[in-house]
């Protein structure tokens, strides 16, 4: 019965207090989340490009299964990217990546959609929305924050991780 009221109260203590930094990743956590986010940049790159090899004018349609799992996983990762809690301080540039990270994912439905479709000026139109247009400059811009305090979001290894 002890066990439990210390038990009890010391949960209560924990409610009391709030919230402190101990859930935000440290630097060097937060550094290899954001390398994994530039590997699936690239390998969303590099399957997009698999995706188109195997699509062509007689068989627009099957770009829709082929962009699925792209789409998919870029989908898991915005959300994984929304769900950290980055080192003090970063948050609204963890904000601004996940949302252009969730917005791009969203331009991958729509072209898997366009796909569905069969009409190549849609395929077209949402090949340069993603890739020439608006999510991918917003997609850059996020990035660029991220790398101008000292994390890049490019794949690569973080020589320094920064400090905070």
């Amino acid at each position: 019965m002890i066990r439990v009221g210390i038990a009890a109260a010391l949960l209560a203590a924990c409610a009391a207090c709030g919230g402190d930094d101990s859930s935000r990743l440290t630097p060097a956590e937060y550094a290899v989340e954001l390398r994994h986010v530039g590997e699936m940049l690239q390998q969303v790159s590099n399957d997009s490009a698999e995706a188109f090899d195997k699509v062509g004018p007689s068989n627009v349609e099957s770009g829709s299964a082929a962009f699925a799992p792209i789409e998919e996983m870029a989908r898991r990762k915005a959300d994984r990217i929304a769900a950290l809690e980055p080192p003090e301080g970063l948050d609204d540039e963890n904000a601004a990546l996940a949302a252009a990270l969730t917005d791009y994912a969203d331009g991958l439905a729509d072209l898997r959609r366009a796909f569905e479709g069969g009409s190549v000026p849609a395929i077209e139109k949402q090949l340069d929305v993603i890739f020439g247009g608006e999510l991918s400059r917003r997609l850059s811009s996020a990035q660029k924050q991220l790398k101008r305090r000292g994390y890049p979001v490019d794949g690569s290894t973080v020589e320094t991780v920064p400090t905070g």
